[in-house]
């Protein structure tokens, strides 16, 4: 080791477990002679496990000296860790914790924007409630003590929450002190103390994401995710009670399914061509088939997902026949009428179809599109060309100009 200006040898050592120990020359110990503090703060601000590797400064320790270094409090303060929780409950609702999620980005179908979540310490038993703000978690809280009472016969005894001002609100203060709850809040960013709901909270977005995902929800059901834990988004066929008496009307509805509707014995289903939920216990499930996942796959329209096309074989067709009772004029206006009629049912688009029978007193021809509007004109003009004959029956003239098969 050299002096800084004199540029001399002031010291020699051997470097022992990565710590140079130095041997003075002569009478040269000034840098030595200082204290166990002054070396902490030269080495860097090392802790008191490095230091106690210096042989001269093994015994040193801020521990022992009860001294803290107001430097390294400032830049090196980390949280301490959370031991095992030891609380225990003797009983349902000694203990109930509480925690809000949200606000999330999209709402849900029912405008909701956070859920609720109430968790027995004592059974472990879930409570989730979806909340448009944040301000509802108050009536739900004292609801659900309301219920307690009445169903179980119980009182809430504890509340653990955090501090959030829907459960410290004055109101809430009031309600606590008037029904003899304990409140017990968390520190301010510390919600490891309320660890139990926080991890019920886990547990239901990851179910939800999984719920989500295997049927290709769009993001707005996920409040139906949340409430749900089972085969959600699967078909569902609802009974169908808008049948307004007809007795060919059908009888079951598409739908989604969708959970359990709060305080009814039935099934919650989504209708996508009305666009609502029918709660409804007559339901017929195909668990295997998800229509969202069919709409992503085949790039169609939500309104779409259940409307299936019909077999191109089997148009409906509308016949032409020819009275004989009607005169030329007549009859031509009587077969534009129907010829009308087809052209708006069957589409630019349907095929030709020509029939005639020799044998019988009526004739019948379906034809559609640009062909139709031919072989009608071609009709009006033969019609027109035996005006002159007042003997002749329509009927055998329509025969005559018709081609046979």
């Amino acid at each position: 080791m050299q002096g800084l200006r004199s540029r001399r040898l002031i010291g020699a050592g051997k470097c022992k477990d990565g710590l140079y120990q130095m041997g003075m020359l002569g009478n040269k110990r000034k840098a030595m002679a200082v204290t166990g503090d002054m070396w902490h703060k030269r080495l860097g601000h090392a802790g008191d496990k490095k230091l106690s590797r210096i042989n001269f400064l093994s015994n040193f320790s801020f521990k022992n000296n009860g001294d803290i270094c107001d430097s390294c409090s400032k830049s090196k303060l980390t949280r301490k860790p959370f031991p095992t929780s030891t609380t225990k409950t003797s009983a349902c609702f000694d203990l109930l914790h509480c925690d809000i999620w949200g606000k999330y980005r999209t709402p849900s179908f029912s405008k909701t924007n956070y859920f609720l979540t109430i968790v027995d310490d004592y059974s472990r038993g879930v409570w989730v409630f979806l909340l448009m703000h944040k301000f509802e978690a108050s009536e739900c809280l004292i609801g659900f003590h309301k219920m307690i009472k009445t169903q179980f016969e119980k009182n809430v005894k504890r509340i653990r929450c955090d501090n959030g001002g829907e459960f410290t609100s004055n109101r809430m203060l009031s309600f606590y002190a008037d029904q003899g709850i304990i409140l017990e809040t968390t520190c301010p960013h510390t919600p490891q103390q309320n660890g139990v709901v926080e991890r019920k909270h886990r547990h239901l977005l990851e179910t939800a994401r999984a719920l989500k995902n295997e049927a290709n929800l769009p993001t707005r059901f996920w409040g139906e995710c949340i409430l749900a834990a089972t085969v959600l988004g699967c078909m569902a066929y609802y009974r169908n009670i808008e049948t307004k008496g007809d007795k060919f009307e059908i009888r079951g509805r598409p739908g989604v399914f969708m959970g359990y509707p709060s305080g009814t014995k039935g099934y919650k289903i989504y209708d996508p061509n009305h666009n609502k939920i029918i709660i409804s216990r007559d339901v017929i499930f195909a668990e295997k088939f998800f229509p969202f996942t069919t709409k992503i796959e085949e790039n169609k329209h939500e309104d779409d997902i259940f409307n299936y096309p019909l077999d191109e074989k089997s148009e409906p067709t509308v016949p032409i026949e020819a009275n004989e009772e009607l005169g030329p004029d007549s009859q031509a206006t009587h077969i534009a009428n129907n010829e009308h009629a087809e052209v708006e049912d069957s589409g630019p688009s349907s095929p030709v179809n020509h029939h005639t029978d020799p044998e019988s007193p009526h004739t019948s021809e379906i034809v559609t599109g640009q062909k139709k509007l031919t072989s009608k004109m071609r009709l009006l003009g033969r019609l027109e060309e035996n005006e002159t004959e007042p003997g002749l029956h329509t009927s055998k003239t329509m025969m005559s100009n018709f081609p046979h098969p």
